[in-house]
């Protein structure tokens, strides 16, 4: 499948927010202990003077009641010997220059914390894995040996029996939960045969403190080994789950076999004590399968037998999936990853906590009923789509409210984007009504009343907001029936052009681009892309040569702030910055450009293009 520009638009939210730490100074962002350094990794990494003690070339982590170590490691025989004393070593391959490596860093530590809370061995996973970094600008043998093709890269690295190594790359997001469960999942796959064994009710509520999005089976009396294996199969094709099997003292053994190489331990714990402390109803003779989750609703149960694969697989799929979110740097990836359709309220004020706990709201924030609101419609309206609430004071608020260019002033607004795999995608917008309040009114942040219409009156910020779940119940209804026409993102049209570059937006893009008299380079690029950057005064000292050719428009266009269709576009982008060549023959076959970014080169492509064209 082609990679569409769309999402490349997305991921540049969540490029974004790790890139600003290390590009901005007036980031408020607090979580980033990483500071610039001059020791041991050199240019280096220094973590947080108040956090960091020296052992060797070790780095110690510690706070008021967390420690843990990052090994620095020096080469491939010391990373052999870490391999051989612990097993498994969690490594980071980074540049110590780079922001995403500082951010990488960061969330290496966060996993270190975990580790340090987390005896595995209690759960019988009788290994305790250790994190280290690779400095690639230091150690380019062993990076090309561990095949590390980019930075950063997170890898968990073990032995064979013949002493080679075994490799897991991790694919997903840099964030501390999403790695820690990944490494969970890989040490269980290979000690235990995916399935995390509780031996106590102490071991469930260990384990949902770590890995809050679990699934557990308690099986039948009798025991049903077709069952657990269905059980086990689906955990081998579940990356974001983990799984977990309890038995109890009622359940019989099931020995250990050479072919299906089960090994359950008797547990002492009743089903009952187990079925009680989590308020589940079940047959004695039926299995009972619990995903926890760490939002809304805490679990959900499917009670068994289960028949196939396929059963327990609808169950996890639907479940796991919220009715509605917060948006924070650690939930933009599973808002925008095109699942589901997203409808976001951006309001004044902030979210609250960053976890899903019950929130504690301060009086300049968004109050609990905005909250309460989108969850009832949420649960009327199914989760074919995700709903989603979203402050205006975070740097993650700050940089989505921009992608979709919205003001403060705008506040409160609903954006409803209707299908996050086509391009550009359909946003639908509605306006919430909203009264100023009397300055001498008395206000209740957290109160609700209704009007004449019995729309709710949420109360905050010395405002009214006209809000209801009828309200948004509607919205969506007219959207799905046609009574709403959806808008596609643009940045507002130049008043004028005064530069070589001509400035290209969504909204002018067939246009300009597509003018039949003209031969149009077009430069697609983002504001967060380095190398956008660096290409800069390149593209424009071309301009200047090129702007006495009336027949040649030099352009550009901001690809975070405008959609565009892939029809107008030609070939799918696949990275930034892409040059492309619309000559008047080939405006829906553009010529694309991949030579070298220099001046010579780039008007060669543009004269030879050209002057065929012309002749």
């Amino acid at each position: 499948m082609h990679i569409k520009v769309l999402i490349l638009n997305l991921l540049s939210i969540i490029l974004l927010i790790l890139c600003i730490v290390a590009n901005s100074e007036d980031s408020n962002i607090t979580n980033y202990p990483i500071k610039a350094s001059t020791k041991d990794l050199n240019p280096g990494i220094k973590l947080n003077a108040k956090n960091l003690s020296a052992d060797n070339t070790n780095y110690i982590l510690s706070t008021s009641n967390k420690r843990g170590i990052i090994y620095n490691i020096a080469g491939e025989e010391h990373l052999n010997k870490l391999v051989k004393d612990h097993e498994f070593v969690l490594t980071g391959f980074i540049v110590p220059w780079c922001g995403m490596s500082k951010k990488a860093i960061s969330q290496l530590q966060e996993v270190i914390y975990k580790l340090s809370e987390y005896k595995i061995s209690e759960i019988n996973i009788h290994i305790e894995p250790i994190v280290g970094l690779v400095d690639i600008s230091k150690y380019t043998g062993l990076s090309e040996k561990m095949n590390v093709s980019d930075y950063p890269d997170i890898k968990l690295i073990s032995l064979k029996k013949n002493d080679t190594y075994r490799i897991y790359d991790y694919n997903g997001p840099i964030n501390s939960e999403k790695i820690f469960t990944w490494m969970h999942k890989k040490i269980t796959y290979l000690k235990s045969h995916f399935i995390v064994k509780l031996n106590s009710i102490n071991d469930i509520t260990q384990l949902l403190s770590l890995h809050p999005l679990a699934c557990i089976y308690i099986p039948p009396r009798v025991k049903n080994e077709k069952e657990f294996i269905t059980f086990r199969n689906v955990a081998k094709i579940t990356d974001d789950v983990i799984f977990a099997q309890i038995t109890t003292s009622e359940n019989e053994v099931i020995e250990n076999r050479n072919k299906s190489n089960l090994n359950v331990t008797l547990l002492t714990v009743s089903r009952e004590d187990i079925l009680k402390k989590f308020n589940i109803e079940s047959k004695a003779d039926s299995s009972v399968f619990i995903l926890f989750k760490p939002f809304e609703n805490r679990q959900s149960i499917l009670n068994g037998p289960i028949i196939n694969e396929k059963e327990l697989i609808d169950f996890i799929d639907d479940e796991k999936l919220p009715y509605t979110l917060l948006l924070t740097s650690r939930t933009v990836g599973e808002i925008f990853s095109g699942k589901r359709a997203v409808l976001i309220g951006f309001f004044r004020g902030h979210t609250g906590s960053l976890d899903d706990k019950p929130l504690q709201y301060k009086p300049s924030s968004i109050p609990s009923k905005v909250r309460a609101i989108f969850l009832d419609t949420a649960k009327r309206v199914g989760k074919s789509i995700l709903f989603v609430i979203s402050g205006n004071e975070r740097p993650i608020e700050r940089r989505v409210m921009d992608y979709f260019h919205i003001s403060d002033n705008e506040l409160p607004i609903i954006k409803y984007i209707e299908d996050l795999n086509i391009s550009p995608p359909k946003i639908y917008q509605l306006n919430i009504k909203t009264t100023p309040v009397h300055v001498n009114y008395k206000i209740d942040h957290s109160s609700s009343v209704e009007d004449e219409d019995n729309t709710e009156l949420v109360i905050y910020d010395n405002t009214v907001i006209h809000l209801s779940s009828s309200i948004l119940t509607n919205f969506i209804k007219d959207i799905q029936i046609g009574n709403i026409y959806h808008s596609s993102l643009s940045q507002k049209v130049p008043v004028e052009q005064s530069n070589p570059v001509y400035i290209v937006v969504g909204k002018t893009f067939e246009s300009i681009v597509h003018d039949s008299n003209k031969d149009v380079l077009v430069l697609f690029y983002t504001p967060w892309c380095g190398h956008c950057k660096a290409f800069g005064p390149i593209y424009t000292e071309v301009a200047n040569i090129v702007s006495s050719k009336h027949h040649i428009r030099i352009s550009k266009i901001d690809m975070s702030a405008n959609d565009v269709p892939d029809h107008l576009i030609g070939e799918p982008i696949v990275g930034f910055p892409s040059i492309r060549l619309y000559t008047k023959k080939r405006k829906h076959k553009p010529l694309i450009y991949d030579g070298e970014r220099e001046v010579s080169a780039l008007l060669d492509f543009i004269w030879i293009h050209t002057a065929r064209d012309e002749l």
